[in-house]
């Protein structure tokens, strides 16, 4: 096989939309570099895709609660919903952000933030 024994890791470490696909691949990368007696670069290589890991999950805790106020924007803006759709994701979205208290946003200017 010539190149290509980790589902070409290297160059999905590269490309935002593919990094976080590497994980697994990097991984088995640091194990088999272990057992081939390059312990060093398989430490680097497990530390990496842990950090990778670890931003995966950081993502994952501020994207998620933005999803349905983001949704509702994308849906208003494609004239899909109403700005009442709008006004109620972002009430909900405030609720759910633990110490804020909710505001309305104003006609014509937007979200309303502390």
């Amino acid at each position: 096989m010539s190149g290509g024994s980790f589902n070409y890791a290297c160059n999905k470490v590269l490309d935002e939309s593919t990094i976080f696909e590497a994980i697994e691949d990097l991984h088995e990368m640091a194990n088999w570099l272990g057992a081939n007696g390059k312990v060093d670069a398989a430490r680097v290589v497990a530390k990496f895709a842990e950090e990778l890991e670890r931003l995966q999950a950081y993502i994952w805790q501020i994207g998620m609660p933005m999803y349905d106020l983001l949704y509702a924007a994308e849906w208003w803006a494609s004239s899909d919903w109403g700005e009442d759709s709008f006004d109620k994701a972002w009430l909900m979205h405030q609720f759910a952000r633990e110490g804020d208290e909710p505001k309305a946003p104003r006609k014509n200017e937007g979200p309303v933030t502390k």
